[in-house]
């Protein structure tokens, strides 16, 4: 085997402050070589290294590399045969950083992402980073899964804080349509195979006022509030609600919902429980193709 050591260097942009280099197979027609080094620098230049040929992990993220700003310090392990014609599946990868500073204009969502403070860990399977930054400037503790290869999903985002009335504007969310206040919460949205995917949402309405005029309900902010919603959306946009659960002081809801591929418009409301102020119901309510709505609810009071 022959052993290399680094004491020190540079790497385009990358300062290389330690590392080594194990060649071995040296008594037969193959090698093998194993890399091991700590760098430092800005972000994209790292990204970059990632996405060199014939890794290109970052492209298909959606990441421009040179459109993100930050600083990183990393290490970086690869092992691979000593071949003109490498392909990627023969690349044993892993990388540990923290980046600080981060900053991209188009981030998630088509978010922009300002004074991240996060941390990355990728292998040839997948990738992981989880911080804090602001989006869109609201501070969130945000959790980005991704899988290279076969697996339950191929991505994951989740994204948890404290989200009020000026956030949501700024996170191009409508307002509350029957409360107003801070929401506490986390949203996880999934994407699988063939582009089908998956929204769970974990909400506290503790500190939110909520109104229903319609049957003359209210709850105070300072009162005890939950909300859990499970959505699913197919690839052609058809999106169902199918578990919507409320608690919010005596008010309990659990639901269906069909909606339109907007998100903004309900086609169909089914309340498997509908309960507030001693009243107990179920039923359902669709929308008409003239713009109003069937009703139908039974229950008792």
């Amino acid at each position: 085997r022959f052993d290399i050591a680094f004491t020190g260097g540079r790497l385009n942009e990358l300062q290389m402050d330690e590392g080594s280099a194990v060649i071995t197979g040296l008594d037969v027609e193959d090698q093998d070589i194993d890399i091991d080094i700590m760098i430092r620098g800005p972000v994209g230049a790292a990204l970059s290294l990632l996405d060199s040929e014939p890794l290109k992990f970052v492209s298909g993220l959606g990441i421009d590399s040179d459109a993100i700003s930050g600083q990183t310090a990393a290490r970086l392990v690869f092992s691979f045969p000593l071949l003109k014609d490498l392909k990627v599946e023969q690349v044993a990868v892993a990388a540990g950083a923290t980046l600080r500073g981060v900053a991209l204009k188009k981030g998630p969502f088509d978010l922009a992402v300002r004074n991240g403070t996060l941390e990355l860990q990728l292998t040839g399977n997948g990738m992981t980073i989880f911080g804090d930054a602001l989006l869109n400037g609201v501070p969130l503790k945000i959790n980005w899964e991704e899988n290279f290869s076969a697996a339950a999903f191929d991505r994951r985002f989740t994204v948890s804080g404290v989200v009020g009335p000026v956030a949501r504007r700024k996170l191009r969310i409508d307002d509350l349509p029957f409360g107003a206040g801070d929401v506490v919460g986390e949203v996880t949205h999934t994407i699988f195979a063939g582009g089908r995917s998956e929204s769970i949402a974990k909400i506290d309405l503790t500190k939110t006022t909520l109104y229903l005029p319609a049957i003359r309900w209210r709850k105070a902010a300072g009162v005890l509030g939950n909300l859990y919603l499970f959505m699913t959306m197919e690839p052609l946009g058809e999106a169902v609600v199918e578990d919507l659960r409320l608690e919010a002081g005596d008010l309990h809801v659990s639901a269906r919902i069909e909606v339109a591929p907007d998100l903004r418009n309900i086609r169909t409301l089914e309340f498997r429980k509908l309960s507030f102020s001693g009243n107990s119901m179920q039923g359902r309510i669709s929308a008409t193709e003239g713009g109003g709505f069937d009703v139908e609810l039974t229950g008792e009071r």
